[in-house]
């Protein structure tokens, strides 16, 4: 039954799948990092190999050849060429079963985090803070992360009219992403879930930083050269031009030009390299989740901040045991 349709290449199969599948179900995002994936590493490799050849030795073979990658990285990979190889069997037919699903890869160890290298000290924030003040891009930025818990795609994102002042709530709508490709654009796209979706508050010292840098672009836009942008054809970020303006970001330097997830993880790496720590953007999500339960903030109003389908993805991911609280807990212990 299977002898003519086996001799398929994977080539084939890909792109039947990507034009089938991918471009419909899958987030503009998600397709592209895929084939992003498929176009480096698999297709060159394996892309003429037949369906039928698709066995245990070659599989581990391919991605012994990875070994210079991450763990994550190659589990990414192996998703996508699992999720090809489905196709392939449940859609089109052509192979009686998956190869991945028979198997079991080890792909080594990734490196086990520490609690406290997911989540920043008071002592290091304020440094943080102190090095890039608020009004700077990356100091604004990160005042942002670290008091609602943004992500940096969507902090970067930002536009005025995400910023409800009178209830004081920022909503969520777009995250900025880069082209996969590499070709140093910035994709104005959805955010990372449906769920992420939503509208944070923020209390009042953001509200003064919010105000202030409104009032700062409004001079700047009157009295200098600034660049306003707009969401081109292919979603992307590009200067306005002569057309209207339709992104005026938050996230901006003097002249008007916009923060991206790039810069942020720049400034992150240099400040650790200068102190001798670690810190990257997203930490500050972390310790916005991890203090919040510190003080005793019920978990369903943290699960509601980060904008997480589920309780127990707070629970597992965002939120630490801080020395303050393992002190509160044998506190108790002690009172017993």
């Amino acid at each position: 039954m299977y002898f003519l349709t086996s001799r398929k290449l994977f080539k084939e199969v890909y792109d039947k799948w990507y034009e089938s599948y991918a471009a419909k179900i899958l987030k503009p995002r998600t397709r592209k990092n895929y084939d992003y994936l498929a176009q480096k590493h698999v297709l060159p490799v394996l892309g003429d190999t037949r369906l039928r050849d698709f066995n245990e030795e070659l599989i581990l073979n391919f991605f012994e050849e990875k070994q210079g990658y991450s763990v994550q990285y190659k589990k990414l990979i192996r998703t996508l060429m699992s999720d090809v190889m489905d196709y392939a069997v449940g859609k089109l037919h052509y192979i009686p079963q998956n190869p991945f699903t028979t198997m079991k890869i080890n792909f080594g160890f990734e490196k086990a985090k520490k609690e406290e290298d997911c989540y920043l000290s008071k002592d290091v924030v304020d440094l943080f803070f102190e090095e890039y003040p608020e009004d700077t891009a990356v100091g604004l930025a990160a005042r942002i992360g670290y008091w609602t818990g943004l992500r940096v795609g969507e902090v970067c994102a930002l536009t005025w009219d995400n910023v409800d002042f009178d209830n004081r709530m920022l909503y969520v709508k777009h995250a900025l992403s880069r082209d996969p490709y590499g070709k140093f654009q910035w994709a104005y796209g959805e955010p990372k879930t449906e769920s992420s979706v939503a509208g944070v508050d923020f209390g009042h010292n953001l509200e003064q930083i919010l105000l202030q840098k409104k009032q700062e672009q409004e001079l700047q836009r009157e009295n200098g050269i600034y660049y306003k942008y707009t969401v081109g054809n292919k979603g992307w970020v590009e200067l306005a031009g002569n057309e209207l303006e339709t992104l005026p970001f938050i996230c901006t330097d003097k002249f008007g030009r916009f923060l991206t997830p790039s810069n942020l993880t720049n400034c992150c790496y240099r400040f650790s390299k200068k102190y001798g720590t670690h810190v990257t953007f997203h930490m500050f999500r972390h310790t916005h989740a991890t203090y919040l339960n510190e003080q005793g903030v019920d978990i369903k109003e943290i699960q509601r901040r980060l904008r997480h389908k589920k309780a127990s993805t707070t629970l597992d991911v965002y939120t630490h045991a801080t020395q303050e609280m393992r002190n509160k807990t044998l506190a108790i212990v002690d009172a017993m």
